[in-house]
């Protein structure tokens, strides 16, 4: 193991906790399940940090990076679920924050507001010297979201390769329906 890559017996988040489902390719994709889409725009990329589904059986599944479906434990999914009731009660839609230099990816965040509809909300990269971004500031159930859905992103670049390819299939469904539910 790189030195640098986190030791997941160590780390004790949702990420570590979570199972991996066992047929993910099974798995019915649809709006009606969709909790959560966490994509990021960049310059020359954009892609998911981290889809939220339930599934029918009353699970819940998350689709992380790589492209790997895992299934959360109860209590992670109750963290996710309260989470995303704050971050609906939000007023604001776009958020930024202040950074060092620009050129950093955006984030999105998509979640369902009813049948059907999703709203959308922007986390936006910007110099602290910028006078001109009146956006207000990421708030704290934004940040603990942010926070979470960093565990799906710690992932060693050549392990995030690797899977990345193995569940190619996975990714493309889940980012297609991020999009389409992003346009609703």
């Amino acid at each position: 193991m790189d030195a640098g890559a986190p030791d997941r017996k160590e780390h004790k988040g949702w990420h570590s906790r979570a199972s991996p489902h066992p047929s993910p390719l099974t798995i019915d994709f649809s709006k009606a399940t969709l909790l959560m889409g966490y994509t990021y725009s960049a310059m020359r990329s954009q892609g998911i940090h981290m889809a939220l589904f339930q599934l029918e059986t009353g699970e819940h599944v998350a689709v992380d990076e790589a492209g790997r479906v895992l299934i959360l434990e109860a209590s992670d999914a109750m963290t996710f679920t309260t989470l995303l009731k704050g971050v609906l009660k939000l007023s604001a839609s776009e958020f930024v924050i202040r950074v060092a230099m620009t050129c950093q990816p955006h984030d999105f965040v998509t979640v369902p507001i009813n049948e059907g509809k999703f709203r959308t909300f922007g986390i936006f990269r910007s110099t602290a010297s910028s006078s001109r971004d009146s956006r207000p500031e990421l708030p704290d159930v934004m940040v603990a979201l942010s926070s979470l859905v960093r565990e799906a992103r710690a992932v060693h670049p050549n392990e995030l390769e690797k899977a990345t390819e193995q569940n190619a299939g996975v990714l493309k469904t889940v980012e297609e329906l991020i999009e389409r539910a992003k346009n609703n």
